[in-house]
């Protein structure tokens, strides 16, 4: 089975990407170029604000890009997970326990869903699954599966 981001996630950071990056970039470029005698800034410092601002951007752009291309596979003996520039496979035999992880909230909207980690014999996290994807309960169910035959 193949899942992809949820359409309200893909739809929000798609905005974010869209509306967003360009603000920042104004941000960077008028603050590299504009001059103020009275501001106290020296222009390393302006340059300075506007990598960081930059780097902002670029991040900013990348969110409708993960969204849209992350897939999380299920099969019977692995689970495969693409997101942002990495793809993680791991077998099913891997796999000891899993968790879930709190997402982040403002008030009462989400900003961020709870994701799933999973975690081998010894203890130690293997992948993190994004809440963003489709077919929750799919997935919880296939890992209870892998959990259970352990």
């Amino acid at each position: 089975m193949v899942f992809r981001a949820k359409a309200l996630w893909r739809w929000v950071m798609s905005v974010v990407g869209i509306v967003i990056t360009p603000l920042f970039l104004f941000v960077a470029v008028f603050a590299a170029i504009h001059s103020d005698p009275e501001h106290p800034q020296t222009p390393s410092q302006k340059l300075v604000f506007s990598a960081i601002f930059l780097a902002i951007a670029a991040a900013t752009a990348c969110a409708p890009w993960f969204a849209w291309t992350g897939r999380l596979w299920l099969s019977d003996t692995s689970i495969k997970l693409r997101w942002r520039f990495r793809t993680s496979e791991l077998l099913r035999e891997q796999i000891h326990s899993y968790s879930t992880q709190g997402g982040v909230r403002m008030a009462a909207i989400r900003i961020q869903p709870p994701s799933l980690v999973l975690f081998g014999v010894d203890g130690r996290k293997l992948l993190e699954i994004p809440g963003y994807f489709e077919g929750e309960s799919a997935l919880r169910a296939w890992l209870d599966k892998a959990v259970a035959a352990r």
